[in-house]
Protein backbone atom coordinates (compact mmCIF):
# COMPACT_ATOMS: atom_id res chain seq x y z
CA UNK A 1 0.00 0.00 0.00
CA UNK A 2 1.41 3.38 -1.00
CA UNK A 3 0.71 6.17 1.49
CA UNK A 4 1.45 9.76 0.61
CA UNK A 5 3.04 12.04 3.19
CA UNK A 6 0.69 14.83 4.35
CA UNK A 7 3.50 17.38 3.97
CA UNK A 8 6.50 17.87 1.65
CA UNK A 9 10.06 17.46 2.91
CA UNK A 10 10.73 20.87 4.53
CA UNK A 11 14.46 20.56 3.81
CA UNK A 12 14.09 19.83 0.10
CA UNK A 13 15.58 22.61 -2.00
CA UNK A 14 17.09 24.37 0.99
CA UNK A 15 20.38 26.16 0.12
CA UNK A 16 23.52 24.40 1.38
CA UNK A 17 24.26 27.05 4.01
CA UNK A 18 20.71 26.99 5.35
CA UNK A 19 20.78 23.20 5.45
CA UNK A 20 24.04 23.33 7.41
CA UNK A 21 22.40 25.68 9.92
CA UNK A 22 19.44 23.32 10.35
CA UNK A 23 21.65 20.24 10.67
CA UNK A 24 23.84 22.01 13.23
CA UNK A 25 20.79 23.12 15.22
CA UNK A 26 19.47 19.57 15.30
CA UNK A 27 22.83 18.24 16.46
CA UNK A 28 23.09 20.87 19.20
CA UNK A 29 19.55 20.10 20.29
CA UNK A 30 20.52 16.48 20.94
CA UNK A 31 23.99 17.13 22.34
CA UNK A 32 23.35 20.19 24.51
CA UNK A 33 19.61 20.70 24.80
CA UNK A 34 17.04 23.28 23.76
CA UNK A 35 18.29 25.92 26.19
CA UNK A 36 21.62 26.06 24.32
CA UNK A 37 19.97 27.06 21.03
CA UNK A 38 20.74 30.76 20.88
CA UNK A 39 21.43 32.47 17.56
CA UNK A 40 24.95 33.23 18.78
CA UNK A 41 25.75 29.62 19.76
CA UNK A 42 24.36 28.22 16.52
CA UNK A 43 26.27 30.78 14.44
CA UNK A 44 29.51 29.98 16.29
CA UNK A 45 29.06 26.25 15.74
CA UNK A 46 28.41 26.87 12.03
CA UNK A 47 31.32 29.32 11.84
CA UNK A 48 28.94 31.88 10.37
CA UNK A 49 27.89 35.41 11.18
CA UNK A 50 24.58 35.72 13.04
CA UNK A 51 23.20 37.69 10.10
CA UNK A 52 23.37 34.50 7.98
CA UNK A 53 20.84 32.83 10.26
CA UNK A 54 18.58 35.86 10.15
CA UNK A 55 18.90 35.98 6.36
CA UNK A 56 17.59 32.44 5.91
CA UNK A 57 15.22 32.12 8.87
CA UNK A 58 14.44 35.71 10.07
CA UNK A 59 15.00 34.79 13.72
CA UNK A 60 15.38 31.90 16.15
CA UNK A 61 11.65 31.18 16.07
CA UNK A 62 11.77 30.74 12.28
CA UNK A 63 14.72 28.36 12.56
CA UNK A 64 13.10 26.31 15.32
CA UNK A 65 9.89 26.14 13.30
CA UNK A 66 11.79 24.51 10.43
CA UNK A 67 13.57 22.13 12.84
CA UNK A 68 10.17 21.08 14.21
CA UNK A 69 8.84 20.58 10.67
CA UNK A 70 11.88 18.43 9.83
CA UNK A 71 11.38 16.35 12.97
CA UNK A 72 7.70 15.84 12.14
CA UNK A 73 8.53 14.86 8.56
CA UNK A 74 11.08 12.28 9.77
CA UNK A 75 8.45 10.73 12.03
CA UNK A 76 5.95 10.59 9.19
CA UNK A 77 8.52 8.75 7.07
CA UNK A 78 8.94 6.20 9.87
CA UNK A 79 5.19 5.53 9.89
CA UNK A 80 4.99 5.40 6.09
CA UNK A 81 7.49 2.51 6.09
CA UNK A 82 4.91 0.35 7.86
CA UNK A 83 2.76 0.35 4.75
CA UNK A 84 5.30 -1.73 2.86
CA UNK A 85 4.05 -4.66 4.93
CA UNK A 86 2.54 -7.81 3.36
CA UNK A 87 -1.12 -7.45 2.47
CA UNK A 88 -2.47 -10.08 4.92
CA UNK A 89 -4.38 -8.81 7.98
CA UNK A 90 -1.56 -7.79 10.28
CA UNK A 91 -2.77 -9.58 13.42
CA UNK A 92 -3.54 -12.80 11.52
CA UNK A 93 -0.21 -13.17 9.72
CA UNK A 94 3.02 -13.84 11.59
CA UNK A 95 4.96 -12.37 8.68
CA UNK A 96 2.98 -9.13 8.81
CA UNK A 97 3.20 -8.85 12.59
CA UNK A 98 6.96 -9.47 12.57
CA UNK A 99 7.42 -6.81 9.88
CA UNK A 100 5.33 -4.35 11.91
CA UNK A 101 7.29 -5.03 15.09
CA UNK A 102 10.63 -4.69 13.30
CA UNK A 103 9.56 -1.23 12.16
CA UNK A 104 8.37 -0.34 15.68
CA UNK A 105 11.63 -1.62 17.19
CA UNK A 106 13.60 0.57 14.79
CA UNK A 107 11.65 3.63 15.93
CA UNK A 108 12.12 2.83 19.61
CA UNK A 109 15.86 2.30 19.13
CA UNK A 110 16.21 5.73 17.48
CA UNK A 111 17.35 7.45 20.68
CA UNK A 112 18.22 10.73 18.96
CA UNK A 113 14.69 11.18 17.62
CA UNK A 114 13.15 10.71 21.06
CA UNK A 115 15.77 12.89 22.73
CA UNK A 116 15.05 15.68 20.24
CA UNK A 117 11.32 15.21 20.81
CA UNK A 118 11.56 15.62 24.57
CA UNK A 119 13.83 18.64 24.20
CA UNK A 120 11.43 20.27 21.74
CA UNK A 121 8.13 19.28 23.37
CA UNK A 122 7.79 22.15 25.90
CA UNK A 123 8.54 24.74 23.21
CA UNK A 124 6.19 23.05 20.74
CA UNK A 125 3.31 22.97 23.20
CA UNK A 126 3.71 26.67 24.03
CA UNK A 127 3.69 27.70 20.37
CA UNK A 128 0.22 27.47 18.81
CA UNK A 129 1.48 26.76 15.31
CA UNK A 130 3.93 24.05 16.38
CA UNK A 131 1.50 22.44 18.83
CA UNK A 132 -1.00 22.22 15.99
CA UNK A 133 1.61 20.50 13.84
CA UNK A 134 2.30 17.93 16.57
CA UNK A 135 -1.44 17.36 17.03
CA UNK A 136 -1.78 16.72 13.29
CA UNK A 137 1.16 14.30 13.39
CA UNK A 138 -0.50 12.23 16.11
CA UNK A 139 -3.84 12.38 14.33
CA UNK A 140 -2.27 11.26 11.04
CA UNK A 141 -0.45 8.45 12.85
CA UNK A 142 -3.69 7.29 14.50
CA UNK A 143 -5.50 7.29 11.15
CA UNK A 144 -2.70 5.27 9.55
CA UNK A 145 -2.75 2.65 12.31
CA UNK A 146 -6.53 2.43 12.02
CA UNK A 147 -6.11 1.66 8.32
CA UNK A 148 -3.26 -0.75 8.94
CA UNK A 149 -5.09 -2.83 11.57
CA UNK A 150 -8.66 -2.39 10.34
CA UNK A 151 -8.87 -5.66 8.39
CA UNK A 152 -7.58 -7.58 11.43
CA UNK A 153 -10.25 -6.22 13.74
CA UNK A 154 -13.67 -6.54 12.09
CA UNK A 155 -16.62 -5.29 14.04
CA UNK A 156 -14.81 -2.60 16.01
CA UNK A 157 -16.43 0.80 16.16
CA UNK A 158 -14.50 3.84 14.99
CA UNK A 159 -13.99 4.92 18.61
CA UNK A 160 -12.61 1.49 19.50
CA UNK A 161 -10.27 1.53 16.51
CA UNK A 162 -9.06 4.98 17.48
CA UNK A 163 -8.44 3.78 21.04
CA UNK A 164 -6.49 0.82 19.67
CA UNK A 165 -4.34 3.16 17.55
CA UNK A 166 -3.77 5.48 20.50
CA UNK A 167 -2.63 2.52 22.59
CA UNK A 168 -0.01 1.54 19.99
CA UNK A 169 1.30 5.11 19.86
CA UNK A 170 1.41 5.30 23.66
CA UNK A 171 3.32 2.01 24.02
CA UNK A 172 5.87 2.91 21.35
CA UNK A 173 6.45 6.42 22.70
CA UNK A 174 6.63 5.09 26.26
CA UNK A 175 9.25 2.48 25.40
CA UNK A 176 11.20 5.09 23.45
CA UNK A 177 11.13 7.43 26.46
CA UNK A 178 12.34 4.70 28.81
CA UNK A 179 15.20 3.86 26.48
CA UNK A 180 16.27 7.53 26.43
CA UNK A 181 16.38 7.41 30.24
CA UNK A 182 18.48 4.24 30.32
CA UNK A 183 19.13 1.89 27.41
CA UNK A 184 20.73 -0.59 29.83
CA UNK A 185 17.89 -0.73 32.37
CA UNK A 186 14.99 -0.42 29.93
CA UNK A 187 15.76 -2.50 26.81
CA UNK A 188 12.57 -2.74 24.73
CA UNK A 189 12.83 -6.24 23.26
CA UNK A 190 10.98 -8.26 25.91
CA UNK A 191 8.29 -5.59 26.24
CA UNK A 192 7.78 -5.60 22.46
CA UNK A 193 7.42 -9.40 22.41
CA UNK A 194 4.91 -9.25 25.26
CA UNK A 195 2.98 -6.48 23.51
CA UNK A 196 2.80 -8.67 20.38
CA UNK A 197 1.35 -11.55 22.42
CA UNK A 198 -1.23 -9.19 23.95
CA UNK A 199 -2.23 -7.84 20.52
CA UNK A 200 -2.64 -11.31 19.01
CA UNK A 201 -4.58 -12.66 22.01
CA UNK A 202 -6.85 -9.62 22.13
CA UNK A 203 -7.56 -9.78 18.38
CA UNK A 204 -8.39 -13.50 18.65
CA UNK A 205 -10.73 -12.81 21.56
CA UNK A 206 -12.52 -10.06 19.64
CA UNK A 207 -12.89 -12.30 16.57
CA UNK A 208 -14.32 -15.12 18.69
CA UNK A 209 -16.88 -12.80 20.27
CA UNK A 210 -17.85 -11.43 16.85
CA UNK A 211 -18.32 -14.89 15.33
Amino acid sequence: MVVEAPMPDPLQGLPDTARRIVDTTRRLLIEKGYSYLSIENIANECQLNKTAIRYYFRNKAGLIELVVDAWIFDNIEHIRQLFALPSEPILKSRESLRAFLRAKHEMIMDRETYLAYFELLPAMLRDRRNSGQVEELYEWGAQMYMRLFGSSLPGLSEDEMRGFAQLIIAVVDGLGAQRVISARRFPPDTAIDLFADILVAWAASRSARSA
